[in-house]
């Protein structure tokens, strides 16, 4: 299964909160997409089979940050996609098996991670919170 993470959209929901993207704001000390990679290498998953799919922010606040970020060590892809439609075709089209997406600007629990290494699906998942006005 590999996982790929949609990361560093064009900051328009957020009008680029604290000048950076979603993904790379900190929270509790870490960075989203750190958390997100760290939970996914925590349970099982190797670091090839995470791929982070942003734009050159994202890629520059992973790689070209003072601090070493967990996320460097998962592959990096730029998809170039103008909306989140397109970079799910995108994802679709270069995955080789089953995959799952997940979203780069989402605060995943570690329950949720852990459901979606060990319940793989067939084909592909993306995972989100159905209830946006409750917390998961």
């Amino acid at each position: 299964m590999r996982y790929y993470i949609l990361a560093g959209g064009s900051g328009t929901r957020w009008n680029n909160y604290k000048g950076r993207d979603k993904c790379l704001l900190l929270i509790n000390g870490e960075m989203l997409l750190d958390r997100t990679v760290r939970l996914l290498l925590d349970n099982g998953v190797e670091a090839k089979d995470i791929i982070i799919c942003g734009n050159e922010a994202v890629r520059d606040g992973i790689y070209l940050d003072d601090s070493l970020h967990i996320a460097a060590d998962a592959e990096f892809e730029m998809l170039g996609a103008n909306s989140k439609r397109e970079a799910f075709e995108m994802v679709g089209e270069m995955a080789k098996g089953p995959f799952a997406i997940l979203l780069g600007d989402t605060y995943y629990t570690e329950a949720i991670i852990k459901d979606i290494v060990e319940r793989p699906v067939k084909k592909w998942a993306h995972w989100f919170n159905p209830n946006p006005n409750k917390y998961t």
